[in-house]
């Protein structure tokens, strides 16, 4: 997709170097889920409220009160919402879990005329604004009807107006976007509140044992980004291979 990404600066917009390429999936990137999912037994649009363990291994209940049993459990979600889960206590991992931060931020789409393509994939904004990140996202499709843009919050724009009504949020991030070109009036637009978009503090391996039969791991996990849950995911799976 890209070898590098652009920046906005007080003085101006800042051309990326020749860096590392950047993939993606031209039907979106939970096509990789997808494909890794492929021929296992996935129960999607569930979701867990306690887990236990049990004479067997652990129990998990769901919202809905069905209970799903297993000899040992990954659990994969924010350190926060993984606390929530468990009764009891889980030794030196709970005060793993209590350290690791991860803040928010808002995520807003944005669509356009197609005329109005930019020629960056993307810019990294290092200057006083909402704004830390915007995406020339309809840039990774294949024949795009419009052009789409997202852009995401500063951590401390989000945590300041994280309850405001989103029209207002939308409208001060809009305001924002219009530094990077004539993107203040789009034809649609969908906003988003991301309240574990990224860990600022996070735990410096990539996966917690919490024993024998139970590990966490994330993108809180020895890093703070997709590559971070990606290589996360891989030293579990490690872990008991």
């Amino acid at each position: 997709w890209a070898r590098g990404f652009h920046t906005l600066t007080a003085h101006g917009l800042v051309p990326p170097g020749e860096g590392h390429p950047r993939y993606i999936f031209p039907d979106g990137m939970s096509t990789l889920g997808k494909l890794l999912g492929k021929g296992l037994d996935v129960q999607t649009e569930t979701r867990a409220a306690r887990a236990t363990r049990s004479s067997s291994g652990w129990q998990v209940t769901t919202e809905t009160g069905d209970v799903l049993e297993a000899s040992k459990l990954i659990v994969n979600v924010p350190a926060e919402q993984a606390l929530a889960l468990f009764e009891g206590d889980l030794g030196n991992a709970e005060e793993v879990l209590r350290e690791v931060r991860l803040e928010p931020c808002f995520a807003l789409m944005a669509g356009y005329p197609p005329e109005t393509a930019p020629s960056w994939k993307g810019v990294k904004i290092e200057m006083n604004s909402p704004l830390s990140w915007a995406a020339h996202d309809s840039s990774k499709r294949d024949a795009p009807k419009d052009t789409v843009l997202v852009f995401h919050s500063t951590h401390d724009f989000a945590k300041e107006h994280f309850e405001t009504d989103r029209e207002v949020v939308q409208e001060k991030m809009l305001d924002a976007a219009g530094r990077l070109g004539k993107f203040r009036e789009p034809l649609w637009t969908s906003v988003q509140r991301w309240k574990y978009s990224q860990a600022v503090k996070s735990y410096d391996k990539r996966v917690l044992s919490a024993g024998d039969d139970l590990l966490f791991c994330g993108d809180w996990c020895g890093g703070d980004k997709v590559e971070a849950a990606y290589l996360s995911g891989l030293a579990a799976a490690g872990a008991w291979a």
